[in-house]
């Protein structure tokens, strides 16, 4: 067992754990298949989240601009280059802030009236138009957009959208 609150710390290890996995109970080794992930660690007495994740972005909206942090660009459970390791970055947050972690099921769903996805940029400025309601108004928000984008396509990928108004 291990212990430690660092979000890239954890990611390493889960990483390690999940590659020594894949890489002893799967023949082929060319596996490219992993696991993207957000994990954020707020310190609410000293107002700063420490981030780490694989290829998913923090969010963090303060006076109606954002500010994104980036993932690292390689997947949990890869079996190639494992001497890469997770990032952790430090942002000092006021309150008021909300911060957004998600996986890629929103960006990515097919609808609208061309049939497209909806896209990074466009889920970005989804979340700016939003992120100064009350936390259930920004959900029931994004619920109704996401159902009359989709539409009567398919869902394409798990949808997971974590808001927290930090205080």
């Amino acid at each position: 067992e291990q212990k430690t609150e660092k979000p890239s710390e954890i990611l390493n290890l889960l990483d390690n754990g999940i590659s020594e996995t894949f890489s002893k109970n799967i023949n082929d080794t060319s596996v490219k298949d992993g696991m993207d992930i957000s994990l954020m660690v707020i310190d609410k007495n000293h107002r700063i989240i420490e981030y780490a994740g694989a290829f998913n972005p923090l969010l963090i909206i303060r006076n109606n601009k954002i500010t994104e942090i980036k993932g690292n660009r390689f997947s949990i459970g890869r079996t190639e280059n494992t001497d890469q390791k997770f990032d952790n970055h430090t942002f000092h947050y006021k309150p008021g802030d909300m911060a957004y972690i998600f996986t890629d099921g929103y960006s990515d769903q097919f609808g609208g009236p061309l049939g497209k996805k909806i896209k990074h940029r466009r889920f970005r400025h989804l979340l700016l138009s939003v992120s100064s309601l009350p936390l259930l108004k920004q959900r029931d928000f994004l619920n109704e957009n996401i159902e009359n984008w989709k539409g009567k396509l398919e869902q394409v990928d798990d949808i997971l959208i974590i808001g927290v108004r930090l205080e």
